[in-house]
């Protein structure tokens, strides 16, 4: 699936309000912790270009989000993408 065509699903199936952005106080998996490092370090415009969205409140919230979810993972990502890619099944199967 092309990246627009993932950026179209992730904008119809995510509602956005209902994502956890509450922060915990520590990693579940240390073995996460340069996956979080490079997953802070993406961008507003890398995340337009995955999410569809365009806003930076919207695009602030899905990132929050996400790095929430890499930090209560307790599934190691070896890089961003792979965590992208499990939070974005699982944002789009909730």
């Amino acid at each position: 699936m092309l990246a627009h065509e993932r950026a179209r699903l992730f904008h119809a199936y995510i509602d956005v309000a209902a994502l956890d952005v509450a922060f915990p106080d520590r990693l579940a998996n240390p073995g996460n912790e340069e996956t979080l490092y490079h997953a802070r370090g993406i961008s507003a415009g890398g995340l337009a270009s995955l999410t569809g969205y365009i806003d930076y409140a919207t695009l602030d919230r899905i990132h929050d989000a996400w790095l929430v979810f890499i930090m209560k993972s307790t599934t190691v990502y070896p890089v961003w993408p792979n965590a992208w890619n499990a939070f974005e099944a699982r944002a789009c199967n909730a």
